[in-house]
């Protein structure tokens, strides 16, 4: 991949991301951080453990909850650099996910 100017990379990184793009670029690699990464999203303890609470259990519904309510809510913005940041918080330590994710963002940058 050719080298992209730094402004393309804030504006790759400012847009929305999409469930799927979510689902499959940290959900699918990183089942078990589900609860870590919503308390990075602003999500209160008490939120994630309803959502913990319902069935079915599992990691990826949980994170599909995540996501949805992270969206709806004005918590934090709705944007791959959020992501970002929160893969890289001492708490998640994720960084070659985040860098994963920063390269897809480029990718998916071209009418950006």
């Amino acid at each position: 991949m050719s080298r992209k100017p730094t402004f393309l990379i804030a504006a790759a990184l400012s847009t929305a991301p999409s469930h799927s793009d979510l689902m499959n670029l940290v959900a699918a690699v990183l089942p078990a951080k589900w609860r870590l990464v919503g308390v990075q999203l602003g999500l209160s303890t008490a939120r994630l453990d309803e959502i913990e609470s319902h069935p079915p259990y599992d990691c990826k519904r949980f994170f599909s909850s995540v996501f949805s309510e992270w969206e709806s809510q004005d918590i934090l913005p709705y944007t791959w650099a959020t992501i970002v940041h929160v893969l890289q918080a001492p708490s998640v330590e994720e960084n070659r996910v985040a860098e994963d994710i920063k390269l897809h963002s480029l990718g998916n940058s071209d009418n950006v």
